[in-house]
């Protein structure tokens, strides 16, 4: 599979990305130990650039792709791509409210 738009992601989002290469390996466990590295004191200030990142490459998507495009077959199980999306939308959102738990320690 490629990944040059992960790659290009990289430089911006560093801690996004290694999370999502542990989930797109099926090593979830890494993940969950990746994300606890990388956490800690001043890690959501850093994340909200790289989250800031996320969403101008997800606008940069779906700005160029045209209605038929978005209706096309991606990501998951049977979803479209403007589901996948979403998704990555709502994503983002809960990469948040865990960084609120992590800062509550809950």
């Amino acid at each position: 599979m490629t990944t040059a738009w992960v790659d290009a992601l990289e430089p911006g989002a560093p801690d996004v990305v290694a999370a999502w290469r542990g989930i797109d390996a099926g090593a979830f466990l890494s993940v969950r130990r990746e994300v606890r590295r990388r956490a800690g004191e001043g890690s959501a200030e850093r994340l909200v650039g790289e989250l800031a990142v996320l969403a101008e490459a997800l606008i940069a998507i779906v700005d160029r792709l045209s209605d038929a495009d978005l209706r096309r077959p991606g990501g998951e199980e049977d979803w479209n791509v403007a589901q996948a999306v979403g998704h990555d939308c709502d994503a983002r959102a809960g990469l948040c409210l865990a960084a609120s738990r992590a800062a509550t320690v809950r």
